[in-house]
């Protein structure tokens, strides 16, 4: 797993959403992994983001609004 530092977390995000595939999920949690987010590509134009920890939401988005977000 590797660390990223907050500056670069959108960008990291940005390039690994369109090449994972169906199924597979990326994690962002904080120093004290006590808070985060999960981004689970459910198939080719859906994603489930999940906010935990301070707060808790799910969202499920297509992909023309997480890109454009």
């Amino acid at each position: 797993m590797a660390k990223v530092h907050i500056s670069q977390l959108f960008h990291t995000f940005q390039r690994a959403l369109p090449v994972m595939v169906a199924g597979e999920a990326i994690e962002a949690r904080t120093f004290k992994k006590d808070r985060g987010i999960v981004v689970l590509k459910q198939d080719v134009d859906h994603f489930v983001f999940n906010q935990f920890g301070f707060d808790n939401k799910t969202l499920t988005l297509d992909s023309t609004s997480f890109y454009s977000s």
